[in-house]
């Protein structure tokens, strides 16, 4: 019975010859045999099935990673742990992955995964009965050839770190003095050539600075006398021709002025004129038709008697009309009642105080004056706001307050100046009240 320990290449079991049947050598030997047959592929583990991705790795929460020579190995530790995936590099660490771990991409990783499938795995057989034998004899070997190879390594690497610190502490006292002796001779040659450089530059600097100022005060000197000349010619020439124009310029706006003002005050002059009689004679006519009504109510109000004016209240303050009509009026600003034409000229009852009655008639576009025998105390106020009624009722009280015991009656005027309205009140010899 015989076997061979001359190669180190890894060697595949019955699983198939895929990446989880490799076995033996080192694990960066069985990570590029793995990866060169096959970057992506499925196999078994002790019946359990794996998927295998090269260049991919999942996400694990291991500190520290066991080491293993193979994937077959770290899928194996995975299995026995009962973990969902781990990730196996090719220095041999195998990271056993989170549930659901992100996905990333190394190339010197495989990612195993379970598929949740089991494989019957055949039972390979002895060859002539020596089978245990072989295997106990495989096993020795690659236990010895890992420790020699671990061995080796770490003398390796040992020499290779005593050669680096070696060079790299020559390295550095050699830098050191180089760098010492170029920084001194560097110092030495710019202290001399900022030396040389500064005496240059003050020489220079004083020379151009005394010609320049030199240059400098014959060009100012020459400018000023110049520009002097210039600019006292220019200005008496402007002074003089400004002072011409401004002269006929005046003449000519006067005369312009004066003409235009004697038209437009002949044309103002001579709308007014008519205007102001047109409204005078509206203004009359109105008034002696309100003093017609006046004396009329006045004669009709004493022939009633007392209990006869308020014997019946189907045609008085009370009745149906008289209250729709005050409901209507009050139910919208003072300023806008002549914007309805059904308005002008109506007449209503209302009670400005308790037993207290007074007949009124709305006039729309009619203006009163002092110059028709008004004796006139005019209160003026905003009453856009308010409704007739309101102003009414506030405006008896003033004028009993004010003319009590006289026979005076008032007159209420309503001006819409919008965006205001302004009411004035003023008191007549007349008796009545509109």
């Amino acid at each position: 019975m015989a076997w061979s320990t001359a190669t180190q290449s890894p060697s595949g079991d019955a699983g198939g010859g895929n990446c989880l049947s490799l076995s033996g050598g080192s694990p960066n030997q069985n990570f590029q045999a793995c990866c060169r047959r096959a970057p992506a592929g499925k196999g078994s583990v002790d019946g359990v099935e794996y998927s295998y991705t090269c260049g991919k790795w999942r996400a694990s929460s291991v500190a520290s990673p066991p080491i293993t020579n193979s994937a077959r190995e770290c899928a194996k530790l995975c299995t026995d742990a009962d973990c969902a995936a781990t990730s196996w590099a090719s220095n041999g660490k195998c990271y056993f992955a989170k549930s659901g771990g992100a996905i990333g991409s190394a190339s010197t990783m495989i990612m195993l995964e379970r598929t949740g499938q089991t494989v019957q795995e055949p039972v390979p057989k002895p060859a002539g009965g020596c089978g245990e034998v072989a295997d106990a004899a495989k096993t020795q070997c690659e236990q010895e050839k890992a420790a020699s190879a671990q061995n080796s390594k770490a003398q390796c690497d040992q020499e290779k770190s005593s050669l680096a610190n070696s060079a790299k502490n020559q390295c550095e006292q050699e830098k050191t003095a180089s760098t010492q002796n170029n920084k001194a001779q560097c110092e030495q040659e710019k202290t001399s050539l900022a030396d040389s450089a500064r005496n240059q530059c003050e020489q220079e600097k004083t020379a151009s600075a005394q010609n320049n100022k030199k240059q400098c005060e014959q060009e100012k000197s020459f400018l000023a006398d110049n520009t002097k000349r210039q600019a006292e010619a220019q200005c008496q020439s402007q002074q003089e021709a400004s002072k011409a124009q401004c002269e006929q310029e005046k003449n000519t706006l006067a005369d312009n002025a004066k003409k235009q003002a004697e038209a437009q005050c002949q044309s103002e002059k001579a709308t007014q004129a008519a205007a102001f009689e047109t409204e005078k004679q509206k203004q009359q006519a109105a008034l002696d038709e309100l003093n017609q009504k006046l004396k009329a109510r006045d004669a009709t109000a004493s022939s009633i008697t007392p209990s006869a004016s308020s014997s019946s209240s189907s045609t008085g303050a009370n009745s149906p009309e008289n209250k729709v009509l005050l409901e209507e009026i009050s139910g919208q600003p003072a300023v806008e009642l002549c914007l309805n034409s059904k308005y002008h000229a109506k007449k209503f009852l209302l009670e400005v105080q308790p037993g207290v009655t007074h007949e009124y008639m709305i006039l729309c576009e009619t203006w009163f004056t002092t110059e028709v025998d008004y004796d006139w105390f005019t209160k003026t106020w905003d009453c856009r706001p308010e409704n007739l009624i309101e102003i009414i009722r506030t405006e008896h009280l003033e004028h009993q307050r004010t003319h009590q015991g006289s026979d005076k009656g008032y007159l209420l005027r309503i001006q819409d100046t919008k965006p205001k309205g302004i009411c004035y009140t003023g008191w007549t010899s007349a008796t009545g009240e509109l």
